[in-house]
């Protein structure tokens, strides 16, 4: 990390129903030391996000929710069974873990893109589809389609190579499939990109990742890509975002989330600038 500034909080607005859309930064938070943010303490924890006024996660085989007002943390039922469905190396991570919150439905899968786990965190309802691999193995982007509702998944490694695939679940097909695009220009292949979904009904955005920087095995990846792009469900087409030379440089190495705290499709995103720039 020498050289490189600590990570940026960045509140990036996005504004719909216009062409030619761009992200206008409309503050910046304090800087935070990256030294004094603590590591992930287990392996195990996988963050789904918020519902309900509670924080949910899984921890090991168990799923738990956190009452944020109470400060409690209830045990909400066991995983185990479910859980069995992912290999020791494959499982789910916060990038392949999500809420969605209109339905109250969670749904985590694996480093491989392959087996899932859809559960209701309401109704109780759990449904498991193990071991369906695709192209795409590890370090991809993910939440949820924007019209179906289910995993959606955009980049990463597979097969000695970098992808620039976006693939979703068909549950009743039981298989991922690859979303089609009628657009010859399209983001290029990226590991690590942040997929934000949930803040519009039929578009989703893609912001920043890491490319590889050299094709040749074994490959290299640690070029950051700083960009942004939408992609529009209603007529399968991904448009550039314009991104002001400012932020530009703080998108290189992100993670990007809607903010739980406004209404759905409220069209703003929280984007959080894990590298920055050098000084």
């Amino acid at each position: 990390m020498a050289g490189l500034r600590p990570p940026v909080l960045l509140c990036l607005v996005l504004l719909a129903g216009c062409s030619g859309c761009d992200w206008r930064a409309s503050g910046e938070t304090d800087v935070v030391d990256y030294q004094s943010v603590p590591p992930v303490l287990d392996p195990s924890y996988v963050p789904l996000g918020s519902y309900d006024g509670a924080f949910w996660f899984v921890q090991d085989d168990t799923l738990f929710a956190i009452d944020v007002p109470a400060d409690i943390v209830r045990l909400r039922r066991a995983m185990a069974p479910a859980m069995a469905v992912f290999e020791n190396k494959y499982e789910p991570k916060g990038h392949s873990a999500t809420i969605d919150v209109a339905s109250g439905e969670a749904w985590m899968w694996d480093g491989t893109v392959g087996s899932v786990v859809h559960f209701g965190l309401a109704t109780d309802l759990l449904r498991t589809f193990p071991k369906y691999s695709s192209r795409v193995q590890g370090a991809h982007g993910g939440g949820l389609h924007p019209v179906t509702g289910r995993p959606l998944a955009f980049g990463g490694y597979g097969y000695y190579r970098v992808h620039d695939l976006m693939l979703t679940f068909d549950d009743r097909a039981h298989t991922w499939v690859e979303v089609a695009t009628k657009d010859p220009e399209r983001p290029e292949a990226r590991m690590w990109p942040a997929l934000v979904t949930g803040w519009h009904p039929t578009k989703v955005a893609l912001v920043g990742g890491t490319g590889p920087v050299s094709h040749e095995l074994p490959a290299r990846f640690s070029r950051p890509i700083a960009d942004a792009w939408i992609f529009d469900f209603a007529d399968s087409s991904w448009a550039r975002v314009r991104i002001p030379e400012p932020v530009r440089c703080a998108l290189q190495g992100t993670n990007a989330i809607t903010d739980p705290v406004v209404e759905p499709f409220s069209h703003s995103v929280l984007v959080y600038a894990t590298f920055g720039c050098p000084p």
